[in-house]
């Protein structure tokens, strides 16, 4: 029973845990951080396009737990130039003065962490500033910076460097080259960590809990 018992509070815990804010979410450029098992990774392939065309990007990854906000479509014009890192096909924010603020909705229990290589479109140097978002609450995680047009970086956000409770619900990526002037770019290989709803994780402990009971009643 003290097993059991403490199976649940485990359960209890990492359910509120998970709820926490304020975290200090931290810009990275490491994509080795961004490996390993739960990692869900979406290179925008399944996406058909038809020749000469672009397709709206918005909630073709909903069953991932993940939706992107109005204003990125599909684009097949760059990848060539980099096909083994971008495939096919690849994700934009459309022309400058379309669609500089990007949102990424990670549904369900949220993400701790998401990467993503992203090309700027412009020869002139641009500054992503970067925003992630827990209970419509904003926090500045910082500011990416590409140094020229059509160079490929990878940019990582981590909800908390310290704590692995801490999540975000969503992060928005704001393209500006200077005020009142936005920018285009390139975004490929999304990879991130979702987290599973308060809900999901206490019906786990409750489910070892009765599994731990059930194996003490045959043992009596």
């Amino acid at each position: 029973m003290k097993a059991a018992a403490s199976i649940l509070v485990c359960a209890l815990t990492l359910t509120l845990g998970a709820s926490r804010a304020n975290a200090a979410p931290l810009l990275v450029n490491n994509p080795a951080q961004f490996v390993g098992p739960g990692m869900v990774h979406i290179d925008f392939e399944d996406i058909v396009v038809p020749p000469g065309g672009t397709v709206p990007i918005t909630n073709q990854y909903a069953s991932k737990n993940l939706v992107f906000s109005p204003g990125l479509h599909t684009d097949t014009s760059f990848p060539p130039l980099a096909p083994a890192i971008l495939g096919a096909v690849s994700a934009s924010n459309g022309d400058p003065g379309c669609c500089p603020s990007i949102t990424m909705n990670f549904t369900g229990g949220g993400a701790d962490k998401v990467g993503f290589d992203l090309i700027s479109l412009d020869p002139a140097v641009t500054q992503i500033d970067v925003f992630t978002v827990l209970g419509g609450v904003s926090t500045f995680a910082g500011t990416l910076v590409a140094d020229t047009a059509l160079e490929i970086k990878f940019f990582g956000v981590i909800a908390d460097a310290v704590d692995p409770t801490k999540k975000f619900d969503s992060i928005v990526l704001t393209t500006l080259l200077g005020p009142n002037q936005p920018s285009g770019f390139i975004m490929d290989n999304v990879v991130y960590h979702p987290v599973p709803e308060p809900a999901s994780i206490t019906l786990v402990g409750l489910g070892a809990m009765g599994l731990a009971t059930k194996l003490r009643r045959r043992r009596s």
